[in-house]
């Protein structure tokens, strides 16, 4: 996506330092047996606070299961994660979750996940133009690497629809390809757009952008925390780099290992729980600083092979 997204990134490295040094990372348990999701079988928080946002939007995809077996193993914690996300975000923090905008297993075909996209761009009935939308993926991914004449190597990330009936290399159009995920949610009107994946090689969603310089005052840091508020923006966040594998399950018992502490976060958060938050007290969430608090349980979790980006 464009927009704030590097500077995001830089912000995320700046209080992961202040995270490292203040937290003690206990023991967690192994969980290095636990399926991928890749290509292999086997007080709340206010929202809105002088931002000028109209609504807050959750929609998503979550697939465990699919029409036939092979190739894609069933998943255990896919639905789990989505529900769990969207739960925590309408109960704590004043989100929306249409139904029709929330499709699992059997409803999550290709056909269907491009008609969603379809709806949430409708002028009419879709997402406007204050909007803030979470859009959550948990599933399968994969990738095809495809090798030019010159000898580039050219990566492209594909998510795994639940009614794909061949490998991604004999049948691609069955497959959802990450890249037009992306432009189809950056090209909606809302105000900010939140795209997280939550599958293997979904760090091929992610592009550089500039940072902020990591000497800003913290004045600075809260008048870029006003910036983004009014400011439209696009943010990818990953579970995993883009050649790594996502466990299915972690930790937090009936969730995956990134987005059990995805919503052990939003949860703390909301109970002033994160340390040093910057805006807790003015009725935000700074994003960069939730992400920053995952990022590190999931890269300091036993056996973890893993880093949300």
């Amino acid at each position: 996506f464009a927009g704030v997204v590097g500077r995001l990134g830089s912000m995320m490295r700046r209080i992961l330092l202040f995270l490292a040094l203040g937290l003690a990372v206990a023991p967690r348990p192994a969980f290095a047996q636990v399926a991928t999701r890749s290509d292999e079988i086997g007080g709340p928080i206010v929202t809105g606070a002088s931002s000028g946002i109209g609504r807050y939007v959750f929609a998503g995809v979550a697939i465990d299961s699919f029409h036939v077996e092979a190739p894609w193993k069933t998943l255990s914690n896919a639905v789990n994660d989505l529900e769990g996300v969207r739960d925590v975000l309408e109960e704590r923090y004043g989100f929306e979750s249409d139904d029709a905008w929330v499709l699992t297993n059997a409803a999550a075909t290709k056909d269907g996940i491009l008609e969603l996209l379809d709806d949430l761009a409708d002028p009419d009935t879709g997402i406007q133009a204050d909007d803030a939308l979470v859009f959550f993926y948990a599933g399968h991914g994969t990738e095809r690497v495809d090798t030019a004449g010159t000898g580039d190597v050219h990566r492209r990330g594909f998510l795994v629809p639940t009614d794909v009936t061949k490998p991604l290399a004999g049948a691609p159009r069955q497959y959802l390809q990450i890249a037009d995920l992306v432009e189809a949610l950056s090209y909606l009107r809302a105000r900010h757009v939140l795209l997280i994946l939550d599958s293997c090689q979904s760090g091929l969603a992610l592009t550089a952008g500039d940072g902020l310089k990591d000497d800003a005052s913290l004045s600075e840091m809260s008048q870029l925390v006003e910036d983004m508020a009014r400011n439209p923006s696009r943010l990818v966040v990953t579970s995993a780099k883009s050649d790594q594998a996502a466990f299915d399950g972690g930790p937090v018992e009936g969730h995956s290992l990134f987005t059990g502490y995805l919503v052990d976060g939003l949860r703390r958060a909301s109970e002033g729980g994160i340390q040093d938050s910057l805006d807790t007290e003015r009725g935000r969430l700074v994003t960069s600083e939730l992400f920053g608090y995952v990022q590190q349980q999931v890269v300091n979790a036993a056996d973890s092979a893993q880093t949300p980006t």
